[in-house]
């Protein structure tokens, strides 16, 4: 394997690590976000928030080279 491959490798798993973490931040934003919202743009941000964080738990997030 080479150097590039092996750097590729690494930042491929790093990115997948910290893609899992963003279920998690997205929940601690929700859990400190007012439970009394006082507009439409805060509703939306809130419902977005959520979807994001149950489709990224819900998905194993990784990288393949074409199923190899």
């Amino acid at each position: 394997m080479s150097i590039f491959g092996i750097i590729l490798s690494m930042a491929c798993d790093k990115t997948a690590s910290e893609a899992r973490k963003t279920s998690l931040i997205s929940y601690k934003i929700l859990m400190n976000f007012p439970s009394s919202l006082k507009g439409t743009e805060e509703k939306i941000i809130k419902d977005e928030l959520l979807l994001l964080a149950e489709h990224i738990s819900r998905r194993n997030i990784h990288f393949s080279a074409g199923f190899f």
